[in-house]
Parts: structure tokens; C-alpha cells; sequence
């Protein structure tokens, strides 16, 4: 008798612990699925490449000779690099909308316009951040992350 009730209580907590995990897995599966809302200040700070993408020669050089800046001002400076000096500096504007949940970036830049911004960037999102896609017509798809 004394051990069906012992074996009764086994199953019991298993049952109940078991019933923790999978609220603590599926809570934290809905965390991660979850919309990462941006705002303005969010976009504030350098951007360089992220050779974590498409690892190779190709993202080095591109490392290497491209970055630029979003001041809180909403100025843009984008830096053409050779080696540690600056070659040219572009200049432009980012242009926030707010007309949706997570803040919408889009770049005004001054002529003449370098080819990586000729056309509006992507932002992909994520739990620990988010990252800038620029479509240039030579290079295909620069991902830039936060410095």
C-alpha cells in the first residue's frame, strides 16, 4: 500500500515537472519569435560590414574600404577607406517613419550618389539586434552591423 502511494507521488511530480518545462521551453520559443520593435535612437552609431554573412576575401575587402556613421543629428556619412585614411566621404540623411510598430529607415543622399545607396535598405531584425542590407549593383547584397 505504502508503495503505490509513493509511486502515485513519483508520477505526480514528473507529471507536474514536466508541465514546468514546456511552459518554460514554449515561453521561451514564443521570446525569441517575438517582433523586436526598433526606434529612432536605435539606428545612432557606425556600421561597418559583417563578415559573419558570407565569411571570405570578398567581405574582408569590403570591411576594409567601407563604413558609415548615423548621427543623432539623422546625418549619414558613408566612408570610402584606403587602408586607414578616408578616400571620399558621401553625405546624406536618414529619414525615420514611425507609421508601423518598429521604426522604418530610409537614406537621402547628397549627389553624387555612391552605387550601395541607390536603393533603400533592408533592415532584418533580430533578438540581439539588427542588421542594414544595402544592394549594390557590384557587389550584390552589404551587410553592415553595428561597430
Amino acid at each position: 500500500m505504502v508503495t503505490r502511494k509513493v509511486e502515485y507521488w513519483y508520477l505526480f511530480l514528473k507529471v507536474v515537472a514536466s508541465s514546468f518545462l514546456l511552459i518554460g521551453v514554449l515561453l521561451l520559443v514564443r521570446w525569441l519569435n517575438s517582433d523586436v520593435k526598433l526606434s529612432k535612437s536605435d539606428f545612432y552609431g557606425d556600421y561597418v560590414i559583417n563578415r559573419d554573412f558570407f565569411p571570405g576575401p570578398d567581405a574582408q575587402w569590403q570591411y576594409e574600404h567601407y563604413k558609415f556613421t548615423i548621427r543623432p543629428d539623422d546625418s549619414l556619412f558613408f566612408y570610402v577607406m584606403a587602408g586607414d585614411s578616408i578616400r571620399s566621404v558621401h553625405k546624406g540623411k536618414m529619414i525615420v517613419s514611425n507609421a508601423y510598430a518598429s521604426a522604418r529607415v530610409t537614406f537621402d543622399m547628397q549627389p553624387p550618389v555612391h552605387h550601395i545607396f541607390t536603393e533603400q535598405p533592408l533592415i532584418v531584425r533580430n533578438r540581439w539586434g539588427f542588421t542594414i542590407v544595402l544592394y549594390s549593383p557590384y557587389y550584390n547584397h552589404m551587410y553592415f552591423e553595428k561597430d
